[in-house]
């Protein structure tokens, strides 16, 4: 059975058109209606791709939280044990104003290097100790450039 289309088309092509007008419009029509087709196809492959793509977008950016919070709550809590100091370890400091120092020429020691090419020579923080091998002394550093020398009376 016919469908209503082509029974209207047949009706309306009987007399009037010829054989190869009527082979060469079917083709045509044949040909509009898959590109139609094909052209669903690719529009509804296109919609999937996309609600997937965002599907997964959505989900890979929802899981990157957990995974850092995760990680925030899986570590383990550190426990430090402290002992009280003894009272030899507790240094005290006072405001104490000196009103003089007194120094002596056996106290002064004076270092000569050779070799170098200007006055002094820039000697590292073993070095330095090691020309005090006999004089207790420690060296503190305030900071990266900045560092005091301090000589530990020998009598305490």
């Amino acid at each position: 059975m016919k469908l209503t289309a082509e029974q209207l088309l047949d009706d309306l092509l009987e007399d009037a058109a010829p054989p190869e007008f009527r082979a060469a419009l079917m083709d045509k029509t044949l040909r509009s209606a898959r590109r139609r087709q094909r052209a669903r196809y690719f529009n509804m492959a296109l919609i999937a791709t996309v609600v997937a793509g965002i599907f997964l977008f959505s989900f890979w950016k929802m899981r990157e939280p957990a995974i850092l919070s995760d990680r925030i709550r899986q570590s383990d809590p550190m426990v430090v044990g402290s002992k009280p100091l003894l009272p030899g370890q507790i240094v005290i400091t006072h405001l104490d104003p000196v009103e003089e120092f007194v120094s002596s020429i056996s106290t002064v020691a004076e270092v000569q290097t050779s070799g170098s090419s200007g006055p002094y020579k820039e000697i590292n923080d073993q070095q330095l100790l090691a020309l005090l091998s006999d004089r207790p002394a420690v060296l503190v550093r305030h900071g990266p450039h900045q560092a005091e020398l301090i000589f530990l009376d020998p009598r305490n």
